[in-house]
C-alpha cells in the first residue's frame, strides 16, 4: 500500500496590486512635397532683413497703444506646403501659428490694437506681434482652405500664413532714444494638427537688424519767470471810447528747440524671404508738432475775453483788470483761460521760437481809483 504524503499550507496575499497601462502613441506631423513649390521636408526658411537707420518722429501726446514703426518679414520661398498629421483628412484640423522661438518677455501692455506688447528694454516702447495674411495675433491659428487630398491625406496652405510682423508701439512715456532690432525676441511660424499636439513643424523664421530712433519735440524756456511792464496810466484814460491801454509786448521766448516740424511715425516695411530685401512703405501718420501754452491768473474776471484781476494790494488801483491776447491787432485774439493756445513748433535743431502774447490794462468798472496795478499768472507750455 502506497502512502501519499500530502503537504498544506497557507498563501497570504497582502497589498498585492496589479496595474494595467495603457501605451499612447503620439501622432507625428511631416510635410509632404507635392510640387516644386512645396516646402521640402526638414526645410526653415528664414530671412535675414536689415532695416537701416529709420528715424520716428513723435508728438508727446499719442495714445498708449500707437503704432510707432512695423516691419513683416513675409514668406514667399514656397507658395504652398502639405502638412500630414496621422493621415487626418481634414483642413480644419491643420493650422499656422506663430511663436517665441524662446520664453516670451514680460508683458508691457496687456490691450492694444494689435494684442499684447511686449517689453522690450526700452522705457515707453513695446512690441507687438501678428502673424499670417492678416491680422491674427501670436497663438493664434490659421486654419487651411484648401481642400486636403485623399491620395496623400495632406493639406496645403498659402506661404502668406507663416508671415510675422514686428509692431513697435507706444506703451507709456518715451523718452529720445533708439532700439536695436536685432535685441527682438526671435520668433518663427509653425505648421501642425490638433490631432497631434507637441508635433508642430518649423517652417519659417526671421531675425531683424537695424536701428529706430525715437525723438520728440522739446524746447525749453528762456526765462523761468519775466517781468512786463505795462506802463502808468492816468485813471482818465479809461473814460473815453477806449477804456483801455495800448498793447504791450509780453511773448513767451523759447530755446534748444529741437525735432520739431512734421512728425513721421507709423513707418511700415515689408521683407522678403527670397530675396531678404525690405520695401519701405512710408509712414502712415504725419502731423506738425504742437507747442501748447496754458496761462493760469490768480483771479479771473471774463475767462472768455482774457480779462483777470489786479493782485489784492492795499493800495491797488480799482475798476482796472489786465487783459490777454496772442495778437496786437485791431481785432484781437483774446486768451480764454479755460482753453490752452496751440502752435506749430519751428522744425531744424538747436532752434529758438517765440510764443506771441500780449497785455494791456483795461476798465472793468464804473469808477476807476488810482493805485498800484500789477498782475500775476503763471504760464505752462507743454509740446505735443
Amino acid at each position: 500500500m502506497k502512502r501519499k504524503i500530502i503537504q498544506s499550507g497557507f498563501l497570504y496575499l497582502t497589498g498585492l496590486a496589479i496595474t494595467m497601462t495603457s501605451l499612447s502613441i503620439k501622432a507625428a506631423c511631416v510635410l509632404i512635397p507635392r510640387s516644386g513649390n512645396d516646402i521640402p521636408p526638414g526645410t526653415i526658411v528664414s530671412t535675414s532683413l536689415s532695416s537701416g537707420n529709420n528715424a520716428i518722429q513723435m508728438p508727446q501726446d499719442i495714445a498708449p497703444g500707437t503704432e510707432l514703426f512695423r516691419v513683416t518679414a513675409r514668406q514667399t520661398n514656397y507658395a504652398t506646403y502639405q502638412t500630414n498629421c496621422n493621415n487626418n483628412t481634414s483642413k480644419k484640423n491643420y493650422y499656422t501659428l506663430g511663436r517665441f522661438t524662446n520664453a516670451a518677455p514680460a508683458v508691457a501692455l496687456a490691450s492694444t490694437p494689435y494684442g499684447v506688447a511686449y517689453e522690450t528694454g526700452i522705457p515707453g516702447i513695446g512690441l507687438a506681434i501678428q502673424t499670417g495674411a492678416g491680422t491674427l495675433t501670436l497663438g493664434e491659428k490659421t486654419y487651411y482652405s484648401n481642400t486636403c487630398n485623399n491620395i496623400t491625406s495632406s493639406c496645403g496652405t498659402n506661404g502668406q500664413d507663416a508671415n510675422i510682423t514686428y509692431i513697435l508701439v507706444k506703451t507709456g512715456n518715451i523718452t529720445n532714444g533708439s532700439i536695436n532690432l536685432a535685441t527682438l525676441p526671435m520668433l518663427e511660424s509653425v505648421t501642425g494638427g490638433n490631432n497631434s499636439p507637441g508635433s508642430d513643424i518649423v517652417i519659417f523664421r526671421s531675425i531683424l537688424s537695424g536701428t529706430v530712433n525715437f525723438t520728440q519735440a522739446t524746447c525749453a524756456l528762456a526765462e523761468k519767470s519775466k517781468t512786463v511792464k505795462l506802463g502808468e496810466h492816468k485813471h482818465t484814460t479809461f473814460l473815453d471810447s477806449t477804456p483801455y491801454t495800448p498793447w504791450v509786448d509780453a511773448s513767451i521766448d523759447l530755446i534748444n528747440c529741437n525735432h520739431g516740424g512734421a512728425q513721421y511715425y507709423s513707418i511700415q516695411q515689408v521683407g522678403y524671404s527670397n530675396t531678404n530685401t525690405l520695401t519701405d512703405l512710408g509712414a502712415t501718420n504725419i502731423a506738425n508738432a504742437q507747442w501748447s501754452l496754458k496761462l493760469t491768473p490768480l483771479t479771473i474776471i471774463d475767462s472768455n475775453n482774457g480779462i483777470m484781476a489786479l493782485d489784492p494790494q492795499p493800495d491797488s488801483a480799482t475798476g482796472v483788470g489786465i487783459q490777454l491776447s496772442t495778437t496786437n491787432t485791431a481785432t484781437p485774439g483774446l486768451v480764454k483761460f479755460n482753453q490752452p493756445v496751440n502752435g506749430t513748433m519751428i522744425a531744424g535743431m538747436n532752434q529758438t521760437m517765440r510764443i506771441p502774447l500780449y497785455a494791456r490794462y483795461i476798465r472793468t468798472g464804473t469808477i476807476v481809483t488810482g493805485g498800484k496795478a500789477d498782475g500775476k499768472v503763471t504760464y505752462t507750455v507743454e509740446y505735443k
